[in-house]
């Protein structure tokens, strides 16, 4: 998964969104080596990307991209609320496992995030057409963009869904963190249970590379669900098996000669959390009549 490999743009296909953005033209070096770790705090500065050539893609949002399509994503376990106002001074990430953040304040895991996206960088799933992409929005809203996979794939009206279209995989994703309160305490206490909540809030997809004379397309699509543990196509999509990228967090990863075509999270009142599930595709070319 970590090989180095030269990437060449190709000739700009139309997205579905009605047009091209601009970018086209080759990688051929800033492969990753290891899983990306995701940023999330604009005003600090926050892009982690092997490939930068399509511009600001998300405005006021942390951006991370593969130079070839995304096949693995991580995230924390779940926040704990506390009925205390937000601290004067944020504490610092939170470290593996369910337990208290480091340096809080208070006794509480109150922080939950996506963490590391993996690209494939050994050439086993498709290639895709640099610059070519387009953005989804799925924030607080699904974005599925036509033609989709013909099931519910997420499988649960709670979560917030962005799926590339049957022609693109996912190569980067935008995120951003903000405080969220919740009113679940009572007089004489304090009235919110705070928590930040890191989260998706936008990926880029990008056109799959193809033969001439045909295009290339998603096949045999299948949910990966890592809401409560590690899972990848290795282990048979319901455990984990092989190379642990990040311990201590949940995540999921794609088999082989596959990638990532959507994601899904959790929505907390609005406020997009941690990734819980995503869309794992294989691909075929179809041969262009005439």
């Amino acid at each position: 998964m970590h090989r180095g490999m030269v990437l060449v743009g190709l000739v700009a296909l139309a997205s579905c969104n009605g047009g091209v953005e601009p970018g086209v033209g080759s990688e051929t070096s800033a492969l990753s080596t290891k899983p990306d770790l995701i940023l999330h705090d604009p005003a600090d500065g926050c892009e982690t990307r092997d490939y930068a050539a399509d511009g600001d893609w998300y405005q006021g949002f942390c951006k991370t991209e593969c130079a070839a399509p995304a096949m693995g994503l991580s995230s924390s376990f779940a926040a704990q609320g506390n009925c205390t106002r937000p601290p004067a001074v944020e504490p610092l990430n939170p470290g593996p496992g369910p337990g208290p953040d480091p340096g809080s304040p208070i006794n509480f895991h109150f922080e939950e995030f996506t963490h590391m996206l993996t690209c494939n960088n050994d050439n086993t799933s498709p290639g895709v057409v640099l610059g070519s992409g387009y953005t989804l929005n799925f924030g607080t809203a699904d974005d599925r963009r036509f033609p989709t996979v013909e099931f519910n794939w997420a499988a649960d009206s709670s979560l917030v869904t962005g799926e590339c279209d049957n022609y693109s995989a996912i190569t980067g994703v935008a995120t951003d963190h903000t405080w969220h309160g919740d009113p679940i305490c009572s007089n004489p206490h304090i009235v919110f249970a705070t928590r930040r909540a890191y989260g998706i809030a936008g990926a880029r997809c990008s056109t799959l590379a193809s033969l001439p004379g045909t295009v290339a397309m998603a096949t045999n699509c299948k949910a990966l669900d890592f809401t409560n543990t590690s899972v990848n196509e290795l282990g048979g999509g319901t455990s984990w098996s092989g190379h642990d990228w990040d311990p201590g967090y949940h995540k999921a990863e794609c088999g082989d000669g596959r990638f990532m075509k959507g994601i899904a999270h959790t929505k907390l009142d609005g406020v997009q959390a941690h990734a819980t599930k995503i869309l794992c595709c294989s691909f075929q070319y179809i041969t262009i009549p005439g």
